[in-house]
């Protein structure tokens, strides 16, 4: 076994766990539908969150050459999916509760926006400093040094301005820059390198 796939193991069931709790929380949606209460701005937020872990594990295979690692490159590793884990057991209402949705975003949005700007910085200052990548071989996806601050400042605009078009704007413009990273992260499995 890899550095690489020993790292991925870890940080990649934490993503299979962020992932499930997202997908059965809509499962529960689906089966509990009569006492629902939809609310546009966290559906978007819960796919906004489902983007990001996709992402976020794909982000992960730039990373399958690296043969030396240090602590600090391990920790962030392992931190930003656990990141990401707690913004998608936050950004679901709790099964067994209430599922009157924007209440539960009412409650809830500025834990769940606060770790998108938690997680954001972390990987921003991780690249940025060289503690992920030595940024003089290029391997630094360039899309990461525009979507991360634009992430972050989306979301503080979010926990800062609590009017339902910012609440709806907000995660609508993440879920748009998490399409396109989506594209951007799936480009090294695509090129097949």
């Amino acid at each position: 076994m890899s550095a690489f796939e020993h790292v991925m193991t870890l940080s990649s069931f934490i993503f299979a766990l962020a992932i499930g709790t997202i997908l059965l929380s809509v499962a529960t949606l689906v089966h509990r539908r009569e006492q629902v209460k939809l609310a546009l701005a966290p559906m978007l937020w819960m796919g906004v969150v489902f983007v990001i872990q996709i992402n976020g594990w794909l982000v992960m295979y730039t990373f399958h050459d690296v043969t030396r690692w240090s602590y600090v490159s391990i920790a962030t590793l392992v931190i930003v999916p656990v990141l990401l884990f707690m913004q998608a057991a936050l950004v679901v209402p709790d099964q067994s509760g209430s599922l009157d949705l924007a209440e539960h975003h009412r409650r809830n949005f500025r834990y769940y926006a606060g770790l998108e700007i938690c997680a954001a910085a972390l990987a921003l200052a991780s690249i940025g400093s060289g503690l992920l990548f030595d940024l003089r071989d290029g391997k630094a996806p360039n899309f990461l040094f525009v979507a991360m601050p634009l992430r972050m400042v989306t979301a503080i605009a979010a926990v800062i301005w609590t009017h339902r078009w910012v609440q709806i704007a907000a995660p609508a413009l993440l879920l748009m820059i998490g399409l396109v990273g989506f594209f951007n992260s799936s480009l090294p499995l695509v090129r097949g390198g």
